[in-house]
């Protein structure tokens, strides 16, 4: 066997190894944030944004700039915000062909909640996905699609309709 062969080889996959890392963590663009512990302890710091690409699914955390990634799943913390308004609440969404515990932007709370959960191209979801979903006082929830089909003389009877289904 030759082994400068296999040491090459290590070596190369070593360093695509890191270029992989490097390139997945490229895309992040920190922010000063912070998450919310099941304790109700709010912890600053700064929080990795990745624009829909992840974010639903982790959190990434960071003490300080120097300080190593904590990566947080949504059963582990109640919700994680940014300084800039941006706040994700953990939650189990329930709606037709999606039922998964996830981290979900709140966009509006009080008697209807309204969230966006916006999930990139991944090998979960090949071609992502992205809705708005209302959650009613019963806790049911449902998701906001544009009927392609809708004439316009019917929007107004059709938005009737929904404000009847939210009671």
């Amino acid at each position: 066997m030759n082994t400068h062969f296999f040491k090459g080889l290590f070596t190369s996959l070593l360093l695509s190894l890191n270029f992989v890392i490097y390139a997945s963590n490229s895309n992040i663009e920190w922010m000063n944030g912070y998450i919310i512990t099941h304790n109700n302890d709010t912890i600053h710091g700064i929080l990795g944004y990745r624009n829909g690409d992840g974010d639903w699914r982790e959190c990434l955390f960071k003490n300080s700039p120097q300080s190593e990634i904590i990566t947080y799943i949504p059963e582990e913390i109640i919700s994680y915000g940014y300084e800039k308004g941006l706040t994700y609440i953990s939650k189990e969404i329930d709606i037709p062909h999606f039922k998964k515990y996830v981290f979900i932007e709140t966009l509006l709370t009080g008697n209807i909640n309204l969230y966006y959960l916006k999930i990139g191209v991944c090998p979960e979801y090949p071609d992502g996905k992205s809705s708005f979903i209302a959650e009613v006082p019963s806790g049911k929830m449902i998701e906001l699609k544009e009927d392609k089909n809708l004439k316009t003389e019917n929007i107004t009877r059709q938005q009737s309709k929904i404000k009847f289904s939210f009671c």
